[in-house]
This record gives structure tokens, C-alpha cells and sequence, in this order.
């Protein structure tokens, strides 16, 4: 918004991402278990292996719950961390905006899971608006600052092009 320091807003908007993941993690846990998800994937092609950051370590195949959980505890420790913390006058570093593309590309696929793999259960448990809503506010944000690439959101390339489109009065938040 106007007036706003640019580090507080993404800091302030990523914060509020991540709650949308974790409420949007929690709704998937009854149907993403490691037996029906046994990768973290979007789509058939697509799977996703865990890489803790700067641990050199090669990235490693999880299930998707326990691809979530760390994805979560991650996000926890970065964003509670003392170098992400909204203090006014804090630098935009190249490696803070890193850090938060990284965030932001990983929470990307906790929603391309949940619609490619889970949205007929989410619907059945009347839980689709909640993901709809979280991940409108996650897509947006992340757009409108250049946050992910075009590769991060290959899977749901349709989902995204139909938002997109969409006209701002008919987006669910203008009901």
C-alpha cells in the first residue's frame, strides 16, 4: 500500500501466506497420507524433491506429508528467524528477496498438489473455498512482485491463466 516500506509489505504478505499454507496443510491431512501420496508431486510429471537451503546436501525424495511438514517447520524458522523480522529500515537484500522467492515457489506447490491430487476431497469436505481463497491471495501476491516463474506454476498453467482472466468482480473476495 501507499506509504508502505517494500520489505514490510512482502515480509507482512508472505506472512500471511504462510498461514494460508499451514490452514490449507491441515485441511489436506486426512487425505494426504504417505500411502496416497507417496512423493510430493503436481500432476504426473512433476515431483518435487526436498533441498533444505544452504545445505549442500543433493535433494531428497519425501512423501508428501512429510514434504509438507518440512516445508512448514522451514517457513516457521525462516520467517521467525532475526534476519526476516518487520523492522522499518532493514535493507532489501538480494538474498532476503532469494529467500523469499524460495518461500514462495515451495508454498506454490503445496496448492498445485492440493488442486492436481486432492481438490475432489477438499470438495467433498466443503473445504475447496478455504484452498480457493489462500491460494488467490498466495498467486496474486507472488505475481504481482515477480516472486515465481512461469516454470513454478507449469503444472497448474490452466488453473492460473483462469484467474488470470478473470475479471476483478468476479473474483470470490467481490461476493
Amino acid at each position: 500500500p501507499h506509504g508502505a516500506e517494500l520489505r514490510q509489505w512482502l515480509c507482512a504478505r508472505l506472512l500471511a501466506a504462510y498461514r494460508g499454507v499451514a490452514e490449507t496443510v491441515a485441511l489436506l491431512q486426512p487425505h494426504c497420507t504417505p500411502t496416497s501420496c507417496p512423493c510430493m508431486c503436481a500432476g504426473k510429471h512433476i515431483t518435487y524433491r526436498w533441498a533444505e537451503p544452504d545445505d549442500h546436501m543433493p535433494p531428497r525424495d519425501l512423501n508428501a506429508q512429510d514434504y509438507l511438514r518440512a516445508l512448514l517447520q522451514l517457513a516457521h524458522r525462516t520467517l521467525g528467524g532475526p534476519g526476516f523480522a518487520l523492522q522499518e529500515g532493514l535493507p532489501l537484500s538480494s538474498e532476503w528477496l532469494q529467500t523469499v522467492r524460495m518461500l514462495s515457489r515451495r508454498f506454490i506447490r503445496v496448492y498445485a498438489h492440493a488442486y492436481l491430487h486432492h481438490l475432489q476431497d477438499l470438495e467433498q469436505a466443503g473445504s475447496a473455498t478455504r484452498l480457493l481463497s489462500h491460494f488467490l491471495h498466495l498467486l496474486f501476491f507472488t505475481l504481482e512482485f515477480d516472486l515465481v516463474s512461469a516454470s513454478d506454476l507449469a503444472s497448474i498453467k490452466p488453473i492460473v491463466k483462469y484467474f488470470r482472466e478473470l475479471p476483478v468482480e468476479k473474483l470470490p473476495w467481490h461476493a
